[in-house]
């Protein structure tokens, strides 16, 4: 038998998981359906900024969505189609990421580190002095 605090538990986790599977599909549906990506940043931004969230997983999670929809190519890859598609050529193949130079990876993806990466050369020693 389950006692009314664990019931109350049960029902807080149960409603958290669901509201975490409703902003991962706002994330997902405005990822295939680019004219979606407006409605579905409000929707966000309401989760995010609200004091009121169920729990903070519910929170974190739609924070991230909607970091993660400033940068496309990379939405589309995580949240886009497991198979690779030919008609979105900025999509990012992680499989091939061994091979592959990637160019622009925003900075919360490499480990939270912040700020510019370091570099033991500066832009005069590729390019030349004028």
């Amino acid at each position: 038998m389950v006692s009314n605090y664990e019931g109350m538990i049960l029902k807080k986790s149960g409603q958290a998981r669901f509201l975490c599977f409703v902003v991962t599909a706002i994330a997902k549906l405005a990822t295939y359906h680019r004219e979606l990506i407006p409605r579905a940043r409000v929707c966000l931004a309401k989760v995010a900024r609200s004091r009121y969230v169920l729990d903070k997983t519910v929170w974190m999670r739609a924070r991230d969505y909607l970091g993660l929809m400033n940068e496309p190519a990379i939405c589309l890859s995580i949240l886009g189609p497991s198979s690779g598609s030919h008609h979105c050529p900025a999509t990012v193949r992680w499989s091939e990421g061994g091979t592959k130079a990637v160019a622009h990876i925003p900075f919360y993806l490499l480990g939270e580190k912040d700020g510019p990466p370091f570099h033991d050369y500066s832009l005069s020693d590729i390019v030349g002095k004028t």
